[in-house]
């Protein structure tokens, strides 16, 4: 809470300006045992923040999906919905966008791990915990999964071992992000990370794919100071 910024907008914060905080993932989306010990709250413009709301309510909701059913709210604003494709029928969630969910969780991150912001034009790779596909007519077409998914995650696990990665650990280790630096084949420094909150791989549809973790990458305008930097090293055969 005492970053000098946004990490939405990453605007410094000046004196006349209406600041509040922000539960990074959302307080609603824990168990309410898990919500004190201990939540990452950030600073943000109010109006940066609260346009997130909704956005905040349907993860909350989604993530309520592997817990107790007593956990359920009775007004639930997920669209799921049926779809076909390749001859499969497909269970389709069709207002949630967990790739901007995720970006906007690693902004936090990164800002809360490196005490900076992360630049506008940061590029990013994300695999969701859940598959996901386009309609092209009344067909679904699936994205495919890209290989370099499977080597992050084997980065992200090697580097752990190593003791060379960031992390940060909530809402009584509910919550756990995972970081490393890796050096482009151009030279340039770009993050792997890998979320975990509650368990939330388990929510993929497990009759149509395998099961995925969310993990991902990120390159920004520079190296963070903070930064850890990973092993290049790899296992062989892998």
């Amino acid at each position: 809470m005492k970053l000098p910024f946004c990490y939405v907008c990453g605007r410094a914060f000046e004196t006349r300006d209406d600041i509040n905080r922000d539960h990074i993932p959302p307080e609603s989306a824990f168990l309410p045992e898990d919500r004190e010990n201990f939540p990452l709250l950030l600073p943000t413009h109010a109006g940066c923040n609260h346009v997130f709301n909704l956005e905040d309510e349907l993860l909350a909701q989604l993530i309520t999906l592997s817990q107790p059913v007593s956990r359920r709210t009775e007004t639930n604003r997920l669209e799921i919905d049926a779809g076909y494709g390749n001859g499969k029928m497909y269970t389709l969630l069709t207002n949630v966008n967990l790739h901007e969910i995720v970006k906007r969780w690693v902004r936090a991150f990164h800002s809360a791990l490196y005490q900076e912001p992360m630049a506008s034009t940061t590029r990013f790779s994300i695999q969701t915990p859940l598959p996901s596909g386009s309609f092209f007519g009344n067909s679904i077409q699936v994205d495919p999964q890209r290989p370099q998914f499977k080597i992050f995650e084997e980065r992200i696990s090697l580097n752990t071992q190593l003791g060379l990665v960031d992390r940060i650990i909530s809402n009584n280790g509910r919550m756990r992000y995972r970081c490393t630096w890796q050096r482009a084949d151009d030279g340039r420094w770009f993050a792997i990370f890998q979320i975990d909150l509650y368990a939330w791989s388990i929510l993929g549809d497990a009759a149509n794919f395998s099961r995925r973790e969310c993990v991902g990458s990120y390159l920004p305008d520079r190296f963070p100071p903070l930064g850890t930097m990973g092993s290049e090293l790899f296992v062989s055969g892998k």
